[in-house]
């Protein structure tokens, strides 16, 4: 069987599931209440930026989701939202282009690739330091990688 038939055969047999597998994973409180600051962090840009869908917009905006809490609020806030993942249909359709472009391997640039260089001396993303100015740099990449996305889109 070649790897085009293989491939067949599991959209066959798992359908459209596999398209709306996570993108972005926010990890249970084990350890460090923070743990899962990776995913907050892009769902609270995404949010900001009008590319989830609007109903989850609007449920997160009256929730701790915001740039004013501490990490471990985001976190939590999110996890009851998202559970322990956030999956290409909590985006609209512009969002879920990029979501999967960026949080999945395959571009020139990946999330985590780029918070692991805004952040070298962090052991882990829990460890990112809960500021204002951590926020603003997660954000100012994320908007950067999407304007990109959009340029490279046309």
């Amino acid at each position: 069987m070649n790897l085009s038939n293989l491939l067949n055969q599991l959209m066959a047999e798992y359908g459209s599931g596999m398209n709306d597998m996570q993108v972005i994973f926010i990890a249970d409180e084990n350890g460090h209440p923070a743990t899962g600051i990776d995913g907050a962090l892009f769902l609270l840009w995404s949010c900001s930026r009008g590319l989830l869908e609007e109903e989850l917009s609007v449920r997160l905006s009256n929730s701790h989701l915001r740039v004013d809490a501490s990490f471990a609020d985001m976190v939590r806030d999110a996890r009851s939202f998202f559970g322990e993942g956030v999956r290409p249909s909590h985006f609209n359709e512009r969002g879920r282009s990029f979501a999967l472009k960026y949080l999945r391997p395959g571009w020139e640039y990946r999330y985590h690739l780029d918070l692991d260089d805004l952040f070298p001396d962090e052991a882990t993303y829990a460890d990112i330091p809960e500021s204002q100015a951590s926020i603003d740099k997660v954000f100012a990449i994320l908007d950067a990688r999407r304007k990109h996305f959009g340029a490279w889109l046309r």
